[in-house]
């Protein structure tokens, strides 16, 4: 493909980008149930590890579902799936999105529901871009917590300075962040569900 390119979102790229979507939000999902093992056996900076790695899939489908929606598909939103600086930011901007979109959602009504928008699929466009812009902006602790859940960090003199470690609370407070994107990822996917069904010829 060539620098800055841009595709058309047919019928047929909305399927494909839907169904992307759901296989990313279902492989999300999967790290958060095999953190939850985890953390039922003790092992807390494992089970961190997984609960950020959920949270940055549930973001991937995330823009997934934006994408397929909002009939864009582009070279700057494929790489931020795919490139790992630009994917660390976008779940930066999930979890600063999901906290606005929470509070929002959580006063309106007892379910989830998306904030009002033109369709079931719709996407809060104001609030990402927000989001996005915090998120270039944020020193991404998400990601260092991470690397300090799940590896050994060495010294300039070659000793070890720490091990991977993580407290119950770290992970109890990442768990319920990454639910809680799990929640507004389902809450605008009932429209994405059904059309990634739709078979893609």
């Amino acid at each position: 493909m060539s620098k800055g390119w841009s595709h058309e979102v047919t019928p047929k790229k909305r399927r494909k980008l839907a169904s992307s979507a759901v296989a990313c939000r279902e492989n999300g999902a999967s790290y958060l149930r095999d953190a939850d093992t985890l953390a039922d056996a003790g092992k807390f900076d494992r089970a961190l590890a997984l609960a950020i790695l959920g949270e940055e899939e549930l973001a991937k489908a995330f823009i997934l579902h934006s994408a397929a929606f909002q009939q864009r598909w582009d070279e700057p939103l494929f790489k931020s799936l795919t490139q790992h600086e630009l994917k660390q930011q976008l779940a930066e901007a999930m979890r600063i999105y999901v906290k606005e979109a929470w509070s929002f959602i959580r006063s309106q009504q007892h379910q989830l529901v998306p904030p009002p928008m033109p369709s079931r699929g719709a996407v809060d466009q104001d609030a990402l871009r927000r989001a996005m812009h915090q998120a270039r902006q944020g020193k991404r602790e998400r990601e260092r917590q991470k690397h300090r859940s799940l590896y050994v960090s060495i010294n300039g003199d070659g000793s070890v300075d720490s091990k991977p470690s993580a407290t119950e609370q770290e992970y109890l407070e990442a768990r319920e962040e990454a639910r809680q994107m799990l929640d507004v990822v389902d809450s605008a996917f009932e429209e994405t569900r059904d059309y990634a069904e739709t078979e893609v010829h």
